[in-house]
């Protein structure tokens, strides 16, 4: 008989030891609980104020005036700084030469850049989850329906995921302070221009609502999302390519595989 706490151990076993250490970091560190706390504490302001004015005036569609305004902060924290977190965090690594530690224990550089995406995707989940009870109570201020709510948040999840792959394989290129710098630039504004079309799409989501936006828009959005998808499968590949390197001995590297330590054949190809 198989029990739960055997399920368990399973999963934990199978779980990328990347994807729980920079979970781990992030909860320690502290600030992702400050994000969290600062945006649920706007979001409960943005609801009081919505509600005395909805009793105060006669304004129609005062929810989706909040759910707009809700989309928008959330954007900005999913699209723009979790995205930007797991850059900067990659890149600290890659100039600290953290990453070749990865090594000792086997890993290579596909499940070091899954780990890393995974991590901020889970992070990505975990602020939209934490909002999305605030878009669903504006459902019930008129002006929008519960899909287009739904669906703005699947929407905000895609573009916060699409951010976390492109910063982080863009961040496995850090070399050196300067091509930091310029990395960091870059992201930023791609950062921006990302946010600046989820931004768009939120709007004409709400205007339209999620049936007539798929009806009317899925030519467009195949062909936006055709040049982002190559591009984020250059930087990915180039990630992989960038992180084999990382080892600075071949035969270590190849030992490393078999789960051998490090430097333990040191002495047997002098």
């Amino acid at each position: 008989m198989i029990r739960p706490t055997h399920i368990l151990e399973r999963l934990d076993n199978r779980a990328n030891p990347v994807t729980v250490k920079e979970l781990r970091q992030a909860f320690r560190g502290g600030w992702f609980g400050v994000i969290l706390i600062v945006c649920l504490g706007t979001m409960i302001c943005l609801l009081a104020a919505t509600h005395f004015r909805s009793i105060s005036t006669d304004e129609q569609a005062i929810g989706r005036n909040l759910f707009t305004r809700i989309a928008m902060l959330l954007q900005v924290a999913v699209v723009f700084g979790v995205p930007l977190y797991a850059g900067v965090r990659m890149s600290i690594e890659k100039m600290t030469g953290q990453v070749a530690i990865y090594y000792m224990t086997g890993l290579f550089s596909a499940r070091i850049v899954n780990g890393k995406i995974k991590s901020a995707l889970l992070l990505v989940i975990l602020i939209v989850s934490s909002v999305a009870p605030f878009g669903f109570a504006c459902t019930l201020m008129r002006g929008v329906g519960l899909p287009t709510v739904a669906a703005s948040m699947v929407f905000t999840v895609c573009f916060g995921l699409i951010g976390c792959i492109g910063t982080v394989c863009l961040a496995t290129q850090v070399a050196s302070t300067l091509s930091a710098i310029v990395c960091l630039v870059f992201g930023g504004l791609c950062m921006a221009f990302l946010l600046s079309i989820a931004t768009a799409t939120q709007s004409v989501l709400i205007d339209m609502g999620p049936i007539d936006l798929l009806r009317h828009g899925a030519i467009a959005a195949l062909f936006l999302m055709m040049p982002i998808v190559f591009t984020l499968a250059v930087l990915y590949s180039g990630a992989l390519l960038r992180l084999r390197g990382v080892s600075p001995d071949p035969y270590d590297h190849a030992n490393a595989s078999r789960g051998l330590p490090y430097e333990s054949h040191a002495g047997t190809h002098r």
